[in-house]
């Protein structure tokens, strides 16, 4: 038992360094960031959009703009912040930015948005109700 214990531990202390490595690899990435600001500043310029997913792509190409400034010496963070503050919201919407680039990096996934989408829930099933 105490064999499995030490696994569980040891898979555990490792698996958020992987995840951790690859985002302060993207970071470091300044060609890549640099590929992903010019091609998210094109989605920008795009009128045919939906305005709640424009502003995603303007805040994301915000904090692009300003941590890859080489004028100015920003930090992750402070860019995030930055940019989050500069449009009226907190750190928990600079958390969302982030996520938002990442995973665009990452993934090649842009922010999508759920309103005017309903949901079915349990309320909604004649044999529920």
């Amino acid at each position: 038992m105490a064999l499995l214990e030490e696994l569980r531990h040891e898979i555990l202390l490792e698996a958020p360094h992987a995840a951790v490595d690859n985002v302060m690899d993207v970071l470091r990435d300044h060609p890549v960031l640099c590929t992903a600001q010019d091609q998210l500043a094109l989605m920008g310029k795009d009128k045919k959009v939906d305005v709640l997913f424009w502003t995603c792509v303007i805040s994301m190409v915000g904090v692009l703009n300003l941590f890859l400034d080489p004028e100015i010496t920003l930090t992750w963070r402070q860019a995030l912040l930055v940019s989050s503050k500069a449009q009226g919201h907190g750190i928990n919407h600079a958390r969302c930015i982030r996520e938002w680039i990442l995973r665009y990096i990452l993934h090649d996934e842009l922010p999508l948005h759920h309103l005017g989408h309903t949901w079915w829930t349990a309320l909604e099933d004649e044999d529920v109700a």
